[in-house]
């Protein structure tokens, strides 16, 4: 290559904003180094959930019912070095009504009947929107209601003692909850990281260009 065209393709070369910005306040290197690699690590997560996302999820919640079963199999076979951290764990997301929930060998599963609806309903509904995801429309939000509905009527309805609740019920409205959170709320997210991952990409071909 000449040199004239070295020395124009130098000049071309359009200088970083947030590092002049570090020249101009006087930030230490190690400032920089440390804001860099944050600034990295956050991108490559945001790059990761935006062609991942729905594997996450779909792992985490049939992750969850795994657990609550783990742990009154684990009780059964005296391995409470494992079952106590995995109940605890699963107390995070479930207030583990022993009255609401299910038993193994008198063992009581890690998360109540309308709790494992949900969960096992979000990973199998999960598992089709994969198939579906390029075609399926969310619902409206009034749709949604609907979804919702018996779930917070049959909560509530029982929080008060108006009525007592079935296992039955519990599992059908936490099943019909969590249909409908796929369905109104997974194929937005799916639109919002295809936008995301387009950036990334358009950002990629300028750093190549």
């Amino acid at each position: 290559m000449p040199a004239s065209q070295f020395q124009n393709r130098q000049n071309n070369i359009k200088p970083d904003p947030e590092k002049l910005a570090y020249i101009q306040d006087d930030i230490p290197e190690w400032r920089q180094h440390l804001s860099e690699n944050t600034i990295n690590g956050f991108t490559g997560f945001l790059r990761f959930m935006s062609q991942r996302w729905l594997t996450v999820l779909n792992t985490f919640n049939i992750g969850m019912v795994g657990l609550a079963l783990a742990v009154p199999l684990a009780e059964q076979q005296g391995w409470r070095w494992l079952s106590v951290p995995v109940n605890g764990l699963c107390n995070l997301l479930c207030v583990q009504e022993p009255s609401h929930s299910f038993f193994i060998e008198g063992h009581q599963m890690g998360l109540c009947q309308r709790c494992l609806a949900i969960y096992a309903l979000l990973g199998l509904t999960g598992l089709l929107f994969h198939i579906i995801r390029n075609r399926l429309q969310p619902l409206k939000l009034w749709q949604y209601g609907i979804f919702s509905l018996p779930m917070l009527i049959d909560a509530f309805t029982q929080l008060f003692g108006w009525r007592q609740s079935a296992w039955e019920l519990r599992l059908l409205t936490g099943g019909l909850f969590a249909i409908g959170t796929v369905w109104y709320i997974y194929p937005q997210i799916e639109i919002g990281m295809r936008r995301m991952k387009a950036r990334f990409n358009a950002r990629l071909l300028e750093t190549r260009a």
